[in-house]
């Protein structure tokens, strides 16, 4: 009750609780007071806490950072996510209440903090995945910076190639033996096994001086796909004059007033939805909502000039929502907790594909394509990105468009 209906501590010391179900709990030996069940709380919690770490023991695995601000409260959430028997696994590690600034350092000592709380280290970490936010990018650069420093100090001091056991100055029958044992292995490689050699001493030299120079921590900052979905909105926004919206979100807001509630309450239409600016799916949900009635909104806006959409406007509204409806699918399809790097890559093309049949007759389309090509170049040239297309069967091809030699 307390941990999912969020039902505060103290009605368990009302008369209403002690009288229904506090009986059977007070039968069962169970808290029925509201210390008690504070202290059951935290017992239980510390449980969870056990069996998830547990869990993240010897186990690469990404961070999710986010962050929420709500009525002059900021609470910052730390997700883990890793994969297990194929399947993409997702444990709530914090969701905690900020009362410092939330500077990059701050961030990332807390981040620190619950790493510890479930007994984890940093060089487990793989992947940070954020949105846009200045201090969370910095937050994230900085755990990068602490893995280096954790890579430097795991490392062993260099050592001799030469096992102790073995001499250097050993001659006579048993460097006769070693020597015929090497010249054994030359006769029986041929020059691709030869090649093969080659390119797995470099590839093991390369990975002995990634984690002996600490120079190339695995740890990667990856920002939300959602919230660069958000970023190609606002882009694309720019290339065309918006009071048009600004209109719209008049008219959404003016229809809430409590003189025009009869007008939708008789017609058993539902009140268009209000958008969150910095969100721009809510955006794209208001003026479906408002298309979805066009028909009764073009009639109360010929009673009542507070509610009235020019056809300018419908217009608009039509194409804005033609252009950015793949967008919307491509923003809610990036959300799924189990998408890899080649169904990041099949969303966009779709999208683009989706977008560029309009190209010709859509005022939001150009700049939406060309917004789209910008943000997803990035990602194109992301080596994360292009050692997933590799192991992509999907994807992995002759003359593959997501796979070939140059990258």
């Amino acid at each position: 009750m307390v941990a999912i209906k969020a039902v505060p501590f103290n009605f368990f010391d009302s008369k209403s609780y002690k009288h229904t179900s506090g009986l059977i709990a007070k039968s069962l030996d169970l808290p029925t007071h509201a210390d008690a069940m504070g202290l059951l709380v935290s017992q239980v919690a510390g449980k969870i806490r056990d069996l998830i770490a547990e869990e993240l023991q010897d186990v690469m695995f990404s961070l999710k950072l986010d962050g929420v601000s709500r009525h002059d409260r900021k609470i910052i959430g730390v997700n883990a996510q890793f994969k297990r028997a194929g399947k993409t696994i997702i444990r709530t590690l914090s969701m905690m209440e900020i009362h410092e600034k939330q500077t990059g350092s701050n961030l990332k000592m807390h981040v620190t903090s619950v790493l510890q709380k479930f007994r984890t280290k940093i060089i487990n970490v793989y992947a940070v995945n954020t949105d846009r936010a200045p201090n969370v990018l910095s937050c994230s650069r900085q755990l990068k910076m602490e893995q280096n420093l954790a890579l430097d100090q795991d490392q062993p001091p260099e050592s001799s190639t030469v096992p102790a056991d073995v001499s250097v100055t050993s001659g006579g029958d048993e460097a006769d033996n070693v020597a015929g044992a090497e010249d054994d292995c030359d006769n029986e490689s041929s020059p691709k096994d030869s090649q093969n050699d080659l390119e797995v001493d470099e590839m093991m030299t390369d990975l002995s001086n990634m984690f002996q120079h600490g120079d190339y921590a695995c740890l990667d900052v990856v920002k939300c796909g959602a919230h660069v979905m958000n970023s190609i909105f606002k882009d694309a926004l720019k290339a065309v004059d918006d009071t048009w919206l600004a209109d719209v979100r008049h008219v959404v807001k003016a229809s809430r007033r409590v003189e025009y509630r009869r007008l939708f309450k008789m017609a058993k239409v539902p009140y268009p939805k209000v958008d969150v600016e910095t969100r721009w799916t809510s955006t794209y949900s208001m003026i479906d909502s408002v298309l979805t009635y066009k028909d009764f909104f073009v009639e109360i806006g010929e009673q009542y000039e507070a509610l009235k959409v020019s056809d300018e406007n419908w217009n608009i509204m039509q194409e804005f929502a033609n252009s950015f409806g793949p967008i919307n699918v491509a923003t809610i399809a990036l959300q799924s907790p189990d998408i890899i790097m080649g169904d990041m890559y099949r969303i966009i093309k779709r999208c683009k594909f989706d977008i560029n049949k309009l190209k010709e007759k859509n005022r939001f389309a150009e700049g939406l394509l060309g917004a789209l090509q910008n943000r997803s170049d990035s990602l194109l040239e992301s080596k994360a990105f292009k050692a997933a297309m590799l192991f992509d069967p999907r994807r992995r091809f002759v003359d593959s468009q997501a796979v070939f030699r140059e990258r």
